[in-house]
C-alpha cells in the first residue's frame, strides 16, 4: 500500500505545475479529478488486469508474452518519455522557485544532468525501495498544504517564508513512517497512513498555537 501510495502522490503533490496556466480553480479541480481521480485508476487496472492473468512482472512484459512486441516497445518508450518529461518541467520549477532564477533553461539542463547521472548508477535495482521512501515522505506534504490551505485562504497578507511549524509536522511524519515501516510501533499498520496522522496532528497542534500566541499578542 505505501509503494502504491509513494506512486500515486507524487503526481498529487506536483499537480499545481500543471494546473498553473488554468484559467480557473474551478477549471484545475476539474482536470485533477478527471486525470486522477478516473484516468489513472482505469489505466492502472487496465494495465493490472493482463499482468495478473499471465503472471508478468509489467505490462511490457505481459504484451511480449502475447506476441506484441513491437506495441510493448511503444509503450516502453513512450511511458519512460513522459515520465521524465514531467519530473524535469517540475524539477525545474522547483529549482529555479529555489534558486529564485527567471531563467529555467539551466536548471532544465543541469536536472537533467543529475537524473542521467543518478540513472546510470544503476538506482533503478532499488525502486520498489524507492517507492516506499516517497510513500513516508511525501504524503505529510501533502496533508500540510490541506492543512494550509484551509487555514490561509481568506489571508491578505503574505504567508511567511520560514515556518518552523511544517518542517517539525513533516519531521515527525517521516519518522512515524520509518517506525511503521520497520515494525517497531504502529498506529494504523500502514506506514503512509502512520506518517499522514502524525504529520495532521503535529500541524494542527502548531497551529492551535501559534493561533493562540497571535490572539495573545494582539491582546497585549
Amino acid at each position: 500500500i505505501s509503494a502504491m501510495v509513494g506512486s500515486y502522490v507524487v503526481g498529487i503533490i506536483i499537480q499545481p505545475d500543471y494546473s498553473r496556466f488554468v484559467r480557473s480553480p474551478r477549471g484545475a479541480l476539474l482536470a485533477t479529478s478527471l486525470s486522477l481521480g478516473v484516468a489513472y485508476p482505469l489505466i492502472m487496472i487496465g494495465a493490472g488486469i493482463p499482468t495478473f492473468i499471465l503472471g508478468k512482472a509489467d505490462l511490457v512484459a505481459a504484451l511480449t508474452q502475447l506476441g506484441f512486441g513491437l506495441p510493448a516497445l511503444g509503450v516502453l518508450v513512450f511511458s519512460a518519455w513522459i515520465d521524465a518529461a514531467a519530473c524535469l518541467y517540475s524539477g525545474s520549477l522547483a529549482i529555479a522557485n529555489q534558486l529564485k532564477s527567471s531563467r529555467l533553461v539551466p536548471c532544465i539542463i543541469g536536472a537533467g544532468l543529475v537524473g542521467l547521472a543518478i540513472d546510470l548508477s544503476g538506482i533503478a535495482g532499488l525502486y520498489v525501495r524507492f517507492l516506499l521512501l516517497l510513500g513516508i515522505a511525501l504524503p505529510p506534504i501533502a496533508a500540510i498544504l490541506i492543512i494550509d490551505g484551509f487555514r490561509y485562504r481568506h489571508e491578505r497578507t503574505a504567508i511567511p517564508v520560514f515556518r518552523p511549524v511544517p518542517l517539525v509536522a513533516w519531521g515527525g511524519g517521516m519518522l512515524a513512517g520509518s517506525a511503521s515501516q520497520a515494525h517497531v510501533v504502529s498506529l494504523t499498520g500502514v506506514a503512509t497512513f502512520d506518517a499522514l496522522v502524525v504529520t495532521s496532528l503535529i500541524a494542527l497542534a502548531g497551529i492551535g498555537l501559534e493561533m493562540r500566541n497571535g490572539g495573545q499578542e494582539m491582546t497585549r
